[in-house]
């Protein structure tokens, strides 16, 4: 699963089951920054080590200043 699957999965099950509540104008409110943290990190614990350092090769992160792979 991707971080961004990830949070959108978060994002529906709060829009989903929440309380609502609404903006003086009637809008949904959002998501308060603190919740998003929170989903932010239980997606980041979830990501496997494998895919992390997939994404960094493929970035190439992961290469020297002298662009030599790391061993």
């Amino acid at each position: 699963e991707s971080f961004k699957s990830g949070i959108r999965k978060r994002w529906v099950e709060w829009i989903s089951n929440s309380e609502r509540e609404y903006t003086k104008s009637g809008n949904h409110k959002k998501a308060t920054y603190e919740l998003i943290c929170k989903w932010v990190s239980e997606t980041w614990k979830e990501i496997s080590q494998k895919l992390l350092i997939k994404l960094f090769e493929a970035s190439g992160l992961t290469l020297n200043p002298d662009r030599s792979e790391n061993d």
